[in-house]
């Protein structure tokens, strides 16, 4: 996993990194957004299969840093008010990976169609 995200992940960000030293055209703006996208999706899968977040408990806590380091990048305040959870609700990476993308798509959703500055989640 680790070997796949360095590679991968490397690879994307390298990409990215090009891409920014070329003009600015709808061709390059195009192509930045794509592998901005894939380097999210990535990093969501990447995440699902954290053996060490196996616990509902310990896959939120994972979501909530990587959900409040994107929202300050956008000026934005995420409010987490999420109850532990019990260690013995165990999820596969299959149920984390559908996790992850219903609070991805939750959270984008509210960012992209509002004019919210800061997001609460409350359990």
């Amino acid at each position: 996993m680790r070997d796949m995200h360095d590679d991968i992940g490397g690879q994307l960000v390298a990409t990215l990194a090009l891409l920014e030293h070329e003009p600015d055209n709808g061709t390059k703006n195009n192509i930045s957004t794509i592998l901005k996208a894939c380097l999210v999706d990535f990093r969501l899968i990447i995440n699902s299969l954290n053996v060490h977040a196996n616990t509902l408990d310990a896959l939120l806590a994972d979501t909530k840093s990587l959900t409040n380091t994107k929202l300050e990048k956008m000026g934005n305040d995420l409010t987490w008010d999420v109850l532990s959870l019990p260690d013995d609700v165990i999820i596969d990476p299959e149920q984390s990976l559908h996790i992850l993308r219903i609070l991805q798509e939750a959270f984008t959703n509210v960012m992209k169609h509002s004019n919210a500055s800061e997001l609460p989640l409350h359990t």
